[in-house]
């Protein structure tokens, strides 16, 4: 399977593009708790295809869009969080330094730099006259997590970003490694958990829902399943605030 991504255009934040990236993580990943495809080559002349691309093996599983997993019986809907819970908890538990990735990212102060760089995009973007966001710039300074783990992060970490084996309940790989890098691993769980905020209506999500019913763990039940798994209690700092 080829992929590919041209860089050009004016996109404000152009690691979306960073295809480099995904295939350094997808390599260094190869051979740890985390499944990842196999990956071949990655190729930086766009003059061959016309983009910068890498070659991996296809993963042959499925996607899961709806985060109600409506075509899922209960006990398959439990095992599919619980998956997606382990995943990501593997990730946060890899020693980057020892798979490579030691300069994959700056260390320290995530929370503080992912902040200050979103309220710049948003302001160069013209977005500054709208007073509910003025005032999230403000109060998200005020209220970062405590603690300064480094681990690394997917960067985009939700249901739909994980291939599932066409038969049993376990994922096989995930998609859009762009814009991983080095980072606070409460980052990939607190992104992880907008799918309960979002009304299951507007885009992907399962606010109003009565997810209980259904057999999904709700957020903190999420998140304390997360404390019972080796790399859990790097994110202690978060349960207090649920």
């Amino acid at each position: 399977m080829c992929c590919g991504r041209s860089r050009r255009g004016s996109c404000l934040n152009r690691r979306i593009h960073a295809i480099d990236r995904e295939y350094r993580i997808i390599s260094a990943l190869s051979g740890t708790g985390v499944p990842v495809p196999r990956v071949y080559l990655y190729c930086e002349d766009q003059a061959i295809a016309g983009a910068e691309f890498y070659i991996m093996d296809f993963l042959d599983g499925r996607v899961l869009v709806d985060p109600s997993l409506p075509n899922l019986d209960r006990d398959q809907r439990a095992s599919i969080y619980a998956e997606m819970n382990r995943f990501v908890a593997e990730l946060h538990q890899v020693d980057y330094k020892t798979v490579g990735l030691g300069d994959y990212g700056r260390t320290g102060s995530y929370f503080a730099r992912q902040i200050a760089r979103w309220t710049r995009q948003a302001r160069d973007s013209g977005m500054e006259d709208i007073p509910a966001l003025e005032a999230l710039m403000e109060w998200l300074p005020e209220h970062v997590p405590p603690g300064d783990e480094t681990s690394l992060v997917h960067g985009d970490y939700r249901l739909d970003n994980l291939v599932f084996d066409k038969k049993e309940l376990r994922a096989i790989g995930a998609l859009d490694w762009e814009l991983s890098t080095l980072g606070h691993p409460l980052a990939d769980f607190s992104y992880n958990c907008l799918g309960w905020h979002i009304p299951a209506a507007l885009w992907r999500g399962m606010a109003g829902l009565d997810v209980v019913s259904l057999s999904i763990p709700d957020e903190k039940s999420y998140y304390v399943n997360t404390l019972r798994r080796p790399a859990g209690e790097r994110s202690l700092g978060l349960l207090s605030r649920l």
